[in-house]
């Protein structure tokens, strides 16, 4: 606050504004303006000022000299025209335009938010938002007044928001400009009714939200997850609940298509989208394709089959039925809709004794659930099938076992190089063309040879645990994977079991005698073809190699000649060879005679210390 000793100046105007002492600031900024009127700071102050107090009028319906006054002592202001002051300007132009609905608007929000009175707020708003020439910025201002009477902890009973909800469409026009600040705001009420209001999808297939980019929407709420991702759960269990919604919606499916990579994958959206799309009658073929990538994601949840079940026929549905039988799940009685589904779907075929083996199982679950079977048994139903013992998981077994070929369907076969086999049954270390390792898992009977050296695999990759393999075959091509080099070894390390190979883009590849024995017999300075790839963490992994004749690869293997000289006071040494500097291991140099001439090969490696450097290459004897 100012100091009631300093004279006040335009800057104190300012804050005594924001204090929310408008008179007293009213009173010093008229003052300074009388002082000096080419002042800008103490022209944009007083408008401000001015600002608050016309709107502040109009909220006490004060209508007469005083509010003409301010609006003219406003008008008057000669206001700074630079940009920094654009926002000014619009609103002292908006204000000073106000139309009588403008009046009538500023008096509604007033009501609802300081005085809490919604009724009186509703019945100002009601006959000009209703009326044939009504505009969006009444729409948008009823449409706040019916927000604040649905979050009113006092009347935000559900009958009560609901009633609110269906007078904002019946007087917001669908070809008024999009909203989305308020669009979000009601649809967060909105969703809160999506199984128990009729009217959830028919509001928002009125908003016309396919005009809006989802990306406005953008903004989680409490529980974290992307609105755009709630709303679409909210549409799914109100068609769940409400199938008279069923059928052809040509609005929902605009909206659908236009906000279709908006969608959080996660857990629930395929699942979500691909029943809508089922409900809703229009694209059966993606309907299937999204409840398909729904069951991908976790194949485990019988559930998921169950879905895709709804998009299949023929072959397909009985193997897809199968699956979701044999899938296990915490509470068994969920499943007891799935075995009357299965039994009805074996009737229909004439396979009466497992039929009624899952109704069967039905009864049981139920039983076991604290309930009494209470449904109708079907006209087919044979209490005393076959011998009376068939086990329904067992009959469904060998069908679900097909599940896998539909499960790969739209997925890519990707290279995977064979690192080992696990001790656990059917599972290998392996590592993908980026170079992640991963672990796949076999069928039974299924499994690669462990000598292998990569595959072609269709698999459901998980970011943790074990990815199983639908399908897969053997991978001859290095261009797949991996990089195809000739190398050089430039040190053996009988005491570690490996050799270190160089390559012109990678300087320290090892080959382990565990996994290639034939690599003891190699020795310094012998070249290699070899394959190999860089796994996540940047270690390098040996694929296949062969040993070739030696031959020059200029600037990274190369014949040279010169003079050795033991570097001072160090153990290694140096050999100059035409200007360019060749490093002698120590283990080199202690089998060299300074002065003399050496002949040999150099290889050029990358060294943490020097950078790349020359290093010769020596057999040991």
């Amino acid at each position: 606050m100012p100091d009631e000793k300093s004279p006040i100046g335009t800057k104190d105007v300012g804050i005594l504004r924001k204090a929310g002492k408008l008179a007293e600031a009213l009173e010093h900024g008229r003052r300074l303006y009388v002082e000096d009127p080419g002042d800008q700071d103490t022209v944009r102050e007083l408008a401000w000022c001015l600002y608050d107090e016309v709107k502040r009028l109009q909220r006490v319906d004060d209508g007469g000299e005083l509010l003409d006054k301010a609006k003219e002592e406003l008008r008057v202001l000669k206001l700074p025209g630079d940009e920094w002051h654009k926002i000014l300007r619009e609103c002292v132009a908006r204000i000073l335009n106000a139309s009588p609905e403008d009046e009538v608007c500023i008096r509604a929000t007033k009501l609802s938010i300081e005085d809490g009175k919604y009724g009186e707020a509703i019945q100002l708003l009601r006959p000009i938002a209703k009326s044939v020439n009504a505009t969006p910025r009444v729409g948008e201002a009823y449409a706040w007044v019916l927000y604040r009477k649905m979050r009113d902890p006092v009347g935000a009973r559900s009958d009560e928001v609901q009633r609110c909800l269906n007078e904002f469409q019946s007087c917001w026009k669908p070809d008024w400009p999009p909203s989305p600040k308020i669009f979000m705001c009601l649809l967060i009420q909105a969703k809160k009714l999506a199984e128990t209001w009729q009217g959830f999808v028919p509001f928002v297939e009125h908003l016309g939200l396919e005009r809006i980019n989802p990306a406005e929407f953008d903004r989680p709420d409490a529980d974290n997850e992307p609105f755009q991702s709630q709303l679409l759960t909210a549409i799914h269990k109100s068609l769940k609940k409400h199938s008279d919604l069923h059928g052809e919606r040509p609005a929902l499916q605009q909206l659908l298509t236009a906000w279709k990579d908006s969608f959080e994958e996660g857990k629930f959206g395929h699942y979500h989208l691909g029943r809508i799309l089922l409900w809703t009658g229009r694209d059966q073929d993606q309907a299937r394709v999204h409840l398909l990538k729904a069951v991908q994601h976790n194949p485990d949840e019988y559930w998921r089959w169950q879905a895709l079940a709804d998009a299949l026929s023929g072959s397909e549905l009985k193997i897809v039925l199968s699956k979701a039988v044999c899938c296990t799940t915490e509470d068994e009685s969920l499943k007891i809709p799935l075995f009357k589904k299965y039994a009805d779907l074996l009737a229909a075929e004439g396979e009466l004794a497992p039929a009624s083996a899952s109704i069967k199982e039905a009864i049981r679950l139920r039983a076991l659930s604290g309930s009494e079977w209470r449904d109708p048994m079907p006209t087919w139903f044979h209490r005393d099938n076959a011998d009376g013992s068939l086990d329904i998981l067992e009959y469904a077994r060998p069908y679900s076992e097909k599940a896998d070929e539909i499960l790969a369907d739209g997925l890519e076969a990707r290279v995977c190089a064979i690192l080992r086999p696990l001790e656990s049954e059917g599972r290998f270390l392996c590592a993908k063309g980026d170079g992640k390792i991963i672990t796949l898992k076999f069928r039974k009977g299924l499994k690669p040879d462990p000598n292998m050296l990569a595959i072609k695999a269709i698999f459901l990759e998980r970011e943790h645990g074990v990815s199983n393999v639908l399908a897969w075959e053997a991978c001859t091509n290095p261009n797949d994977l991996g990089f195809l080099q000739t190398g050089v070894v430039f040190e053996t390390r009988m005491d570690k079991n490996f050799v270190s190979v160089a390559t012109p883009s990678q300087s320290f590849i090892p080959i382990y005698f565990d996994r290639w024995p034939s690599a003891k017999s190699l020795t310094v300075g012998d070249c290699i073809n070899l394959w190999w790839m860089r796994l996540d963490g940047e270690k390098s992994h040996i694929l296949w190699w062969k040993q070739t004749k030696r031959e020059e690869q200029p600037c990274f293997f190369e014949p040279i000649r010169g003079v050795f000289t033991q570097a001072p006071d160090r153990p290694h040494g140096l050999i100059d060879f035409n200007g360019v500097i060749i490093f002698v291991h120590p283990s080199d140099a202690r089998r060299l005679k300074r002065g003399h001439e050496i002949q040999g090969w150099a290889v050029r490696l990358k060294d943490k210390v020097r950078g790349q450097t020359w290093r010769l290459v020596l057999s040991h004897p």
